[in-house]
């Protein structure tokens, strides 16, 4: 007669793990999991979520981009952008003010905060079909007052500051920089900068990040590069390669969480920049290359890596990434690195909610930051609410560990 044996299954302390080789998924290890969260070292159902806004955005469009904007005057106004071509802010009934119509529409969005000639504060739109626009709070967003020439054809998608200056871009080997201070003059004759990157490289820039007092910009599909500016003197600044052969998927796909910038690749592939070399291949800088790899190549619309999104919670330190899962068109798919143990990142996932914009609020009230997700249809989410419902209603939470003898060769 066979005996059973115990096991010890340590919850909370494993990874989502999709590697098909069995000697590397541990015990603690999940190969399924769904609407759960490791935050206290356990297993327990996420957070629920609640509406932000209860009345639907008029023609219920798809909510693109979200952005909390503290104006320059200390208002607090939620961003956004929809797909029907608007840039407007929302509260609880829907729109409350159109800062800009038709644009193009199904655009991908982002934006930047710096300032304006004025030197107020100023939140920086892009799409890549429009011109740059800038808002600081008032009725309307208007175009950029001193745009870069290239800017008639080739439309900013992307744009990040560093050091005084905002650095912007579209599908080109092109960065330009603003003048110093201004961040909506990109004439050269006025001190703005340009940098063809490394042309031949690489497709095209999507993005990039200030991190640890470097530029650093970002190539699809491969190609990462950073800006040497240690010398007082600009004509000095040289571009510096720092892998060839890593590069990013999208601007939504670059995030700056803590002290460290997490990308997704074309590769579909969680890479942390501090562990990019120069001459090191596209998996020795992943993070659980084995474990999540595998699950976002079998689980993911390749097609659209280009509009994932993301933000980095900071109160539960985790870094939200937004897919459409396989056959979909829409952001379904949540796949997240929680790194709350400060010395290991812990995958995990959920397909609960639409995801097509993302960004972290703070309750000016209770000072609180919570994430936030637009849907595909006209709502703006609010992420991990104690009460686990969604819109009134249940939700399912669960988990798979790795098959186990429970006797000796069973």
């Amino acid at each position: 007669m066979r005996q059973l044996q115990s096991l010890r299954v340590v919850c909370g302390h494993g990874t989502l793990n999709a590697s098909r080789s069995p000697s590397e998924v541990r015990n603690e290890d999940l190969v399924g999991m769904d609407a759960l969260t490791f935050e206290h070292d356990t297993y327990q159902k996420e957070g629920g979520a609640a509406k932000f806004n209860t009345t639907v955005i008029p023609s219920a469009p798809s909510v693109q981009f979200l952005w909390d904007f503290m104006t320059g005057a200390f208002v607090q106004e939620l961003v956004a952008a929809t797909s029907d071509g608007k840039y407007v802010t929302l509260n609880s009934g829907g729109i409350d003010k159109t800062l800009a119509s038709g644009l193009g529409t199904g655009k991908f969005v982002s934006g930047a905060e710096g300032v304006n000639a004025a030197g107020t504060k100023t939140l920086f739109l892009m799409n890549g079909a429009d011109q740059m626009k800038k808002y600081t709070g008032g009725a309307t967003a208007t175009d950029i007052a001193n745009p870069a020439p290239d800017f008639t054809t080739v439309r900013p998608v992307w744009a990040f500051l560093h050091n005084n200056r905002m650095y912007a871009g579209g599908r080109s080997y092109n960065a330009y920089a603003s003048v110093n201070g201004n961040h909506e003059n990109y004439e050269t004759g006025a001190g703005g900068l340009l940098f063809n990157i490394y042309p031949g490289e690489g497709q095209y820039l999507v993005g990039g990040t200030s991190w640890r007092g470097r530029a650093y910009f970002f190539k699809y599909p491969n190609g990462i590069y950073y800006l040497d500016d240690n010398s007082a003197t600009v004509a000095d600044w040289q571009m510096k390669r720092l892998s060839f052969f890593v590069g990013a998927a999208g601007p939504g796909g670059i995030i700056q969480a803590a002290d460290e910038v997490v990308f997704v690749s074309p590769d579909c592939f969680f890479h942390a920049l501090s562990a990019v070399q120069e001459f090191g291949d596209a998996k020795s800088s992943a993070i659980l290359p084995n474990e999540l790899g595998t699950y976002i190549r079998e689980n993911v619309n390749q097609s659209r890596l280009e509009w994932v999104k993301s933000c980095f919670y900071p109160q539960k330190r985790k870094i939200l990434f937004a897919f459409s899962g396989t056959g979909s068109s829409i952001n379904n798919l949540i796949i997240g690195l929680d790194a709350h143990k400060l010395n290991a990142m812990q995958g995990y996932k959920t397909i609960r909610d639409e995801c097509e914009s993302l960004c972290i609020r703070r309750d000016v009230s209770t000072n609180i930051a919570k994430p936030m997700a637009g849907t595909s249809t006209g709502y703006v989410y609010t992420l991990d609410q104690d009460a686990r419902n969604k819109d009134n209603a249940g939700y399912n939470s669960g988990f798979i560990t790795r098959n186990m003898e429970l006797f000796q060769g069973g």
